[in-house]
């Protein structure tokens, strides 16, 4: 009885077992609509989680602003706002015509 339950419990661990070449797999968050309401305290919590590697921002407002706070708690998850990640200036600033 006891070599069975030792079998079918190492089956188990075989069959749940993860194929990732490191022991916390690197998880991007990308959180849009982060200037809004709900967007700043998710972003928030998701910088506080430590299954977070990346967190990446978006919104229309901008949020160079918001990633500027949540990337002044100290946990080791990057945070980019969608700016930075565009290479370019604030999305409303590309879409006025002037």
């Amino acid at each position: 009885m006891r070599s069975s339950l030792l079998k079918s419990t190492s089956e188990l661990l075989r069959r749940s077992r993860g194929y990732s070449s490191s022991a916390n797999p690197e998880r991007k968050v990308a959180i849009l609509g982060a200037a809004g309401g709900i967007g700043q305290p998710l972003a928030l919590l998701m910088k506080l989680n430590p299954l977070v590697s990346s967190l990446s921002l978006y919104d229309i407002a901008g949020t160079v602003g918001i990633a500027a706070d949540v990337s002044h708690i100290n946990s080791p998850a990057l945070v980019r706002p969608a700016a930075a990640l565009l290479g370019r200036r604030a999305p409303r600033a590309r879409l006025d015509p002037s």
